[in-house]
């Protein structure tokens, strides 16, 4: 089986679209990945910093993370994807001999209400597709998997210090279901936004609930930072 080091983290080669992108760029969200760098050693000067992945796809951010020492609370309803993540965590943590961190990998989606069971829909020509969602029209002849929904202010109790948000189109939602715990934590958020009309909408939401916009990194990732509370 071969694998590929991005970040220093070792993931199975075959069909992942992290490699792939790490292969034909020479890197993988470097922009990103300095600023979660700089977020993750500036939480763990005064505590071991919580880290929640909403689409956590092969794992390359939940493992780094967990490398870093973080506690990393994942989420990928995908189940070919969860699979290959379970497979990526193993192997680095072998590598490693164990890590400071710890990794809880949910196998649900996070939305705006608890729904119960929904349908995810995937592209069923891409097995490890890093487009499925919650969303439809992702692709003709769309594979859908039965999932389990909720929403992180209602079912997940681990306070973050640190959120990256990645659920083609679905975002809105996500934070709609943690608005509660953005509110009263003090956060980063990194979440992607793949249209103006997306970008749109998440700045609003975030300037409503008087978080301070970073900017754009690797042309669609928006960071925020909060106004930290006492």
């Amino acid at each position: 089986m071969d694998t590929t080091s991005v970040k220093g983290v070792e993931l199975r080669t075959d069909g992942d679209m992290v490699v792939l992108s790490h292969n034909r760029n020479g890197d993988f969200e470097k922009e990103t990945f300095d600023s979660f760098d700089a977020m993750i050693i500036f939480v763990s000067r005064y505590k071991q910093p919580v880290f929640i992945d909403v689409g956590a796809y092969t794992g390359i951010y939940s493992i780094y993370a967990a490398m870093m020492g973080c506690r990393v609370e994942s989420f990928e309803p995908n189940p070919k994807v969860h699979e290959r993540f379970e497979e990526n965590a193993g192997i680095n943590f072998d590598k490693m001999r164990g890590w400071n961190g710890a990794i809880s990998h949910n196998r649900c989606a996070l939305s705006d209400k608890a729904e119960g069971y929904n349908y995810f829909n995937v592209n069923p020509a891409v097995e490890l597709t890093s487009g499925g969602s919650l969303e439809g029209g992702i692709a003709p002849n769309t594979k859908r998997y039965p999932v389990q929904v909720n929403t992180y202010d209602g079912n997940y109790d681990p306070k973050p210090d640190i959120i990256k948000i990645d659920v083609e189109g679905h975002e809105m939602s996500v934070l709609r279901g943690m608005k509660k715990t953005l509110i009263s934590t003090n956060a980063f958020v990194i979440i992607e936004a793949n249209t103006e009309k997306a970008k749109t909408e998440i700045l609003e939401f975030f300037s409503d609930i008087q978080y301070l916009y970073q900017g754009v990194f690797d042309e669609r990732n928006l960071i925020f930072s909060p106004i930290l509370k006492k």
